[in-house]
């Protein structure tokens, strides 16, 4: 009896069995919503425990397989850890760039575990029965918030509600990206399987089709496309004989992809794509269109077009070593960022490029994207070269083969590897790669002692750091949405404690790149503690320099402490960042008007004309407008005769026809003071 416990203890509790459950069960479901983003730290969280536990029951009980580091893609892999590692030096918050770093490391940890789990086919079957319930669960959540959907479909208009139809992943492009990279386990599944297990792996592939289509994201129905023409291609013309089971896939191929043209051209795909291919030929032919802003440039090809052009500016800049890790996000907008209204208002706030070689390459530098190339390269390689010489595990080499080019493609447009689920799905793809290749071998324990305990210590260390680093954050994140929270109530106590427990080493600024000491700052001044407010601002912009609503801030309370030269500095920081910010144009005329300049305060009040402005930006303008008209007529009238310089001196003194006047100007074109003076002389005739 005992025996018989024994076994099955090793059978349904073994290491594959434990990775498999906490990876595919677990990690889909691992999410929480006391959190801003609820779905990236628990999983980090989640994969540096699994890691942890997985090399201490395992890696220090027998000898491991070292050939899995012996391979041009783990040595790219390793190189690119090393070379971002550095790019970390030159960030400008080091805590912030290191967890996310430590996300990149999580997936050399789960290559190198999947290299040793997964060795045997008996393991392999395993993990395609735990990724086929997973894909059920993903499913089935996705499907409950499509029939919630078409319930509340109003909703859309008020919270954009499809676009959040994502199941566990929280954005439906998110969502797709994962799906594409768990769709060639369910191909395998259905011709390794019998009975109960086929039928399941069918129904998901059936869903899995159908979720690409309905998500309409362009990059994964791309990738999921060129992926299945390359691996059919490539499957049919390395196969050592044309076998009926051969056959059979290429037809179910054949199948699956005129499915997808037909649902791709029914999607309205294809008119999306040329319309996006039209506005980027336009944006070529009108370069000038990036910095001006306009209607037309309300759309998300823009964004993107404004973004890589940024990027291509930091890439230039800092060419070899890069700008820094994590510094993107920080460091964009100094070449300008606009174009369209709610971008201007300062409402927008970009974590990344949408392309995550740009990023790689702007933060890291070239040669840390070359190295990151090489790795996705060698994988591709190493796929198409086992798929060419194996007769047996060739669904394995075709599905790896698949999943390297949808991240690969997925890379060119999103960001699978910072949103980490995608990262980790391929990593178990790469580790299963290099299972192949030392199949049933033993590995001496010399050699477990002299390479792989050094290998072990540095996961295990690193788990530990990123586990810790995780927990830590985790507890920040919570306390961000409490400032969130707080700032939507006015309750300005209530935001000064929870930026205080919110900040750390690791977390320093929110999901925005907002500092917490902005909002500790922006709390203060409302409570007219202005010096204690400046103090928080000046700390916040040492952490985002170029962040507008930040340099606005603590240009105002420079302005509030008569320190009026750095507060011209600092609006027109902002100003270069977003020429048509209506807080930094209202902020930075007043402030040239305290200081006399009438000249600059007309300047910069004149650019507010035929901005949308909020509530409170109009009830600015209304005040400031009038003020600094005054003093331009006051200023002018000097320059005209003396009969026109009397009759000006006393139109000053009358608000309501100068602004009528001031607003006729701009409509027609002719500078304020000349109209002023054209229309005093018209009414003495």
């Amino acid at each position: 009896m005992p025996f018989a416990f024994t076994n099955m203890m090793k059978k349904y509790f073994s290491t594959p069995v434990v990775f498999c459950f906490l990876l595919f069960l677990v990690f889909p479901v691992c999410v929480s919503y006391q959190l801003m983003d609820a779905f990236v730290t628990p999983r980090v969280i989640l994969i540096a425990a699994t890691v942890l536990v997985l090399v201490l029951i395992t890696f220090f009980q027998s000898p491991i397989n070292i050939d899995a580091l012996k391979n041009v893609a783990v040595y790219a892999l390793l190189i690119f850890l090393l070379l971002y590692a550095f790019s970390i030096f030159k960030s400008i918050n080091s805590g912030d760039a290191w967890f996310e770093w430590m996300k990149s490391f999580a997936g050399f940890s789960v290559l190198f575990i999947s290299a040793q789990l997964f060795v045997k086919e008996e393991s392999r079957k395993t993990l395609l029965k735990f990724s086929q319930v997973s894909v059920l669960i993903l499913s089935t959540v996705y499907c409950y918030q499509w029939i919630y959907f078409l319930k509340h479909q109003k909703l859309d208009f008020v919270f954009d509600l499809k676009l959040h139809i994502a199941s566990t992943l929280g954005n439906k492009n998110f969502y797709g990206e994962v799906v594409c990279l768990l769709f060639p386990m369910s191909v395998i599944s259905f011709f390794s399987f019998d009975k109960k297990w086929k039928t399941l792996s069918a129904v998901n592939i059936v869903i899995l089709i159908t979720t690409i289509l309905l998500t309409q994201s362009f990059a994964v129905m791309a990738a999921f496309f060129v992926a299945v023409v390359i691996v059919c291609a490539a499957f049919y013309l390395t196969q050592p004989a044309r076998t009926v089971s051969n056959l059979k896939l290429i037809s179910a191929s054949a199948i699956v992809l005129l499915v997808l043209c037909l649902g791709i051209y029914k999607s309205g795909a294809i008119k999306d794509l040329g319309q996006r291919v039209s506005t980027v030929q336009h944006y070529i032919q009108n370069p000038e269109l990036i910095d001006s802003t306009t209607r037309a440039n309300s759309n998300s090809t823009f964004e993107r077009v404004m973004l890589w052009r940024n990027s291509i500016s930091l890439i230039k800049e800092n060419p070899i070593t890069g700008c820094g890790a994590s510094n993107w996000k920080l460091l964009y907008p100094k070449y300008g960022i606009g174009g369209t209204r709610y971008i201007e208002d300062g409402n927008v706030h970009y974590e990344h490029p949408h392309n995550d070689y740009l990023l790689i390459a702007a933060e890291s530098g070239i040669f840390t994207l070359i190295a990151f190339l090489l790795f996705l390269f060698s994988l591709l390689w190493i796929s198409i070269r086992e798929l060419k010489r194996s007769h047996v595990n060739r669904l394995w080499f075709a599905a790896i083969l698949f999943a390297v080019i949808c991240f690969f493609i997925i890379s060119i447009f999103s960001f699978p590897r910072m949103r980490f689920y995608g990262w980790i799905l391929l990593s178990i793809y790469s580790g299963i790669l290099f299972s192949f290749s030392s199949e049933e071998k033993k590995f001496s324990v010399q050699q477990f002692r002299l390479i792989n305990k050094g290998t072990i210590a540095l996961i295990t260390g690193i788990s530990l750091w990123t586990l810790i680093a995780g927990i830590i954050r985790y507890t920040n994140e919570v306390h961000s949405k409490g400032v969130q929270l707080a700032k939507k109530q006015q309750n300005y106590p209530r935001v000064v404690r929870e930026a205080e427990k919110a900040s750390s080493f690791y977390f320093p600024i929110d999901e925005t790149a907002t500092p917490f000491t902005w909002y500790k700052g922006m709390a203060l001044f409302y409570s007219n503690k202005v010096e204690n407010a400046k103090v928080e601002y000046e700390d916040a912009i040492l952490k985002n320099p170029y962040h507008i609503q930040l340099l606005n801030d603590l240009a105002t309370s420079y302005e509030q402490s008569n320190e009026r030269e750095k507060a011209v500095e600092l609006y027109q920081r902002a100003l270069m960042v977003t020429p048509q910010f209506p807080h930094s144009l209202l902020n930075i005329s007043a402030c040239y008007f305290n200081m006399g300049k009438i000249d600059s305060a007309y300047f910069y009040i004149d650019k507010v004309f035929g901005i949308k402005l909020s509530g409170q930006e109009k009830k600015s303008y209304d005040v400031f407008l009038p003020a600094i008209l005054h003093g331009k007529i006051i200023a002018d009238a000097k320059t005209f005769p003396d009969d026109s310089k009397a009759k000006m001196t006393e139109a000053a003194n009358d608000a309501e026809l100068f602004t009528s006047v001031y607003r006729q100007s701009k409509q027609e074109n002719i500078p304020f003071t000349k109209m002023l003076n054209d229309s005093l002389e018209a009414r003495k005739k």
